[in-house]
C-alpha cells in the first residue's frame, strides 16, 4: 500500500489509513459510498473514522464474506465499527494481497 514502515496504523493521520481510503475510493462505487457516507468518495485525511469503517466494510463484506463466512453481505454488517468479524475479514483480505496486484 506504498506506507512508510513507522509504527503508526491509527491516529489524525495515518499514511496506512490514507492508502486504504485512496485504494476503497478506486474500488467500491461512488454511488455506494455516497449511500453509506454521504458523500461520492472518502476523504484522503488518514482518520480511521465510521465513514472509513462503513466503506471498508462494505468492500470486505461484497468480497470476502462468501468465502470466509459463507454468505453475502446483508445491510447490518455495515456499521462503521471494526469488530472482531470485520477485522477477521479485513486480515484475510489482506494475506490475499501481494504486492501491486491491485487486490489491496
Amino acid at each position: 500500500m506504498a506506507t512508510p514502515i513507522d509504527g503508526v496504523i491509527d491516529g489524525e493521520d495515518s499514511a496506512l489509513i490514507k492508502a486504504d481510503q485512496r485504494f476503497l475510493n478506486g474500488v467500491v462505487a461512488a454511488v455506494h459510498i455516497r449511500d453509506l457516507t454521504g458523500r461520492p468518495a472518502l476523504d484522503i485525511d488518514g482518520d480511521e473514522g465510521p465513514k472509513t469503517v462503513k466503506v471498508r466494510q462494505f468492500w470486505l463484506y461484497n468480497t470476502q464474506a462468501p468465502a470466509i463466512l459463507g454468505r453475502g453481505a446483508r445491510v447490518e454488517d455495515f456499521d462503521g465499527e471494526a469488530g472482531p468479524e470485520t477485522t477477521n475479514l479485513h486480515q484475510h483480505a489482506l494475506n490475499l494481497a501481494t504486492a501491486r496486484s491491485g487486490r489491496y
